[in-house]
């Protein structure tokens, strides 16, 4: 990547709190099937921390889903 590079992740982020059943239920399903899990936005900042890059902005587009797009950048 380079300094003027922009990332676009479609994911779920999950609320820390208050989160819906069904995204509650997509984690379980993930974790018992893949041991893998939904993120939410405490885990994706630390994770792409982790690489160097930065959350700057977050477009949620589903609010029942929990789907959003983050806007990452690499830290300068």
């Amino acid at each position: 990547m380079s300094p003027q590079s922009l990332l676009l992740i479609d994911e779920i982020v999950l609320r820390e709190q208050g989160a819906s059943i069904n995204v509650m239920q997509l984690d379980i399903t993930m974790f018992t099937m893949f041991n893998a899990l939904e993120r939410s936005m405490a885990h994706w900042t630390r994770l792409l921390g982790e690489v160097g890059l930065k959350i700057t902005e977050v477009y949620r587009y589903d609010s029942y889903g929990e789907h959003c797009i983050l806007e990452v950048l690499p830290v300068e």
